[in-house]
Parts: structure tokens; C-alpha cells; sequence
């Protein structure tokens, strides 16, 4: 009860209307958002400080499910209901069925909020593009702001902006050498990206090249559609050095080439 008065339920249809708005569905705020020296969400005539949607997000993000949607569900709170077939009690079970089912609406509208949470990787993001910035840690690879994107539900009209519409953040664009230049094709954009990051002996962008890849494209079968917003073909966590699985041992569940380096030839 306690936290209740200080935590107030969410506005579930609130923050999905919210959440829904086009600007959270487009690639090219991810930089706007990033790069903001100090943003606001502006509303209408309301606005808010970043910083303070953060915060009450990962609030009502981690509370437990029935803070969130106004009290525990209906039937562990209500009076025993005496199996006994009377109309007042027929009636009462009836009832409860009802707020029951309200109660499991809500539950089920908040899990898809979280699920469709555009904040998280905004702010992940930007967190890392600012360590980069002021030399506190070393910023994210273009296949890094990609890979955090992929749950979202961000498009662009055109798929090359998944690559040049994100290209003020990460911290290998040079190492790339990606120039804008929209005479070329997506398939092309795509490829050399991806040619380019094998290069670089990032050899995990191949867990992204999975199908169905979008209509009527013509990408190699090496070569992520990030327009499609692929997911990996294996865990996440598969290839996470940083995971530990058990104490003292890294989070890789399948390593084959040992400490053996990536190298990369080019067959003609």
C-alpha cells in the first residue's frame, strides 16, 4: 500500500499512445535524440526532461506487475465465495470473473508496453555516444547502435538510412569509410557495410543475416537486411565475454576456435 501511494498505478493506454507517437518509430530521432545537448520531450503544451522519463520509466519498469495495473489480481484479494450454488453467490462469482478478466486485460497491456518500449535503447545510446564523447568509454560500433534497434519498431522510407541515418554515433565510421551516396543500391549499401565489418574481424554481424529478408530485395545470403529488423540466429548472450554462466567462466556457450583471431581473405 505504501508503495502504491508513492508509486501511482500507470496509465497504461497513456504511455501506449504515448509510446505509439511516429516519432519514436523513426530512425533519424535516434540521432536527434542522441546528439541533444540537453533534450526535452515536448508534448503539446507539456514537456519533460529527459532525464525525469528515464527515471520513471525504469521505475514502473522493475516494479512488480501488480503495482502497475492497480492491485493484485481479484482473486487473491477477495473473500472466500462459498461453493454453494445460491444466487448471492452465483452472482458474486460472476463478479469476480469479470474484474478477473479486466484485471488479466491490463496485465496483458502492460507486458505489451514493455515489450514495445522504444525508451531503453534511445538512452542506451545516447549514454554511450556521451562516454565516447568525454573519454570515460569507448562509445559504440555501427553494428552495435544497429544491433540495440533491432526490437524496435523504427523505419525509414528509405532502408539505406538504417546505415546513413545513424551515422553521427558510432565510433568506427572512419574505420568504415561509409560516404553517404544514395545513387547506390540498398543491396549495396548493405553488402559493403557488412564486407566492411567482417573486415574489422567483427565476425558476430553474421548471426544477423538470417531470413525472411525483405520483399523483392536481392541481398546476399550474408548480409543482414537491417530494414527487416533481423534478430540473431543464436542467444544473445552467446558470444558475451562480458556474461558470466557460471563463476569464472565467460558466457560463451560454443567456442570452437578457441582465442584463434578472425582473418578475413577476399575470394575473387
Amino acid at each position: 500500500d505504501l508503495c502504491q501511494e508513492v508509486i501511482p498505478p500507470i496509465n497504461i493506454d497513456s504511455f501506449k499512445a504515448w509510446f505509439s507517437r511516429p516519432w519514436f518509430h523513426r530512425v533519424w530521432t535516434v540521432q536527434e535524440f542522441a546528439l541533444a545537448a540537453t533534450p526535452s520531450f515536448v508534448c503539446g503544451d507539456k514537456s519533460v526532461p529527459v532525464d525525469d522519463v528515464k527515471y520513471a520509466w525504469v521505475v514502473y519498469g522493475t516494479s512488480p506487475p501488480s503495482m502497475r495495473v492497480a492491485g493484485p489480481s481479484p482473486v487473491l484479494t477477495e473473500e472466500p465465495i462459498p461453493m454453494t450454488p445460491t444466487p448471492e453467490n452465483v452472482a458474486r462469482r460472476r463478479d469476480l470473473m469479470r474484474r478477473e478478466n479486466e484485471w488479466h486485460a491490463r496485465l496483458m497491456s502492460l507486458h505489451e508496453l514493455i515489450f514495445m518500449d522504444p525508451l531503453t535503447p534511445l538512452t542506451s545510446i545516447r549514454k554511450r555516444r556521451q562516454m565516447l564523447d568525454d573519454g570515460s568509454g569507448p562509445g559504440s560500433s555501427l553494428f552495435e547502435v544497429l544491433k540495440s534497434l533491432m526490437k524496435s519498431r523504427r523505419a525509414c522510407m528509405q532502408p539505406k538510412d538504417w546505415i546513413y541515418g545513424l551515422l553521427a554515433l558510432p565510433n568506427d565510421v572512419k574505420k568504415l569509410g561509409i560516404v553517404p551516396d544514395y545513387r547506390l543500391s540498398n543491396e549495396t549499401v548493405y553488402s559493403r557495410f557488412t564486407r566492411k565489418a567482417i573486415e574489422n574481424r567483427n565476425l558476430e554481424i553474421l548471426r544477423y543475416s538470417t531470413y525472411p529478408k525483405s520483399y523483392r530485395s536481392n541481398y546476399p545470403s550474408w548480409v543482414p537486411d537491417w530494414a527487416s529488423r533481423p534478430q540473431p540466429s543464436t542467444f544473445d548472450y552467446a558470444d558475451d565475454s562480458q556474461i558470466r554462466l557460471r563463476p569464472g567462466e565467460p558466457g560463451l556457450l560454443f567456442n570452437a576456435s578457441g582465442d584463434t583471431k578472425a582473418s578475413v581473405t577476399n575470394v575473387s
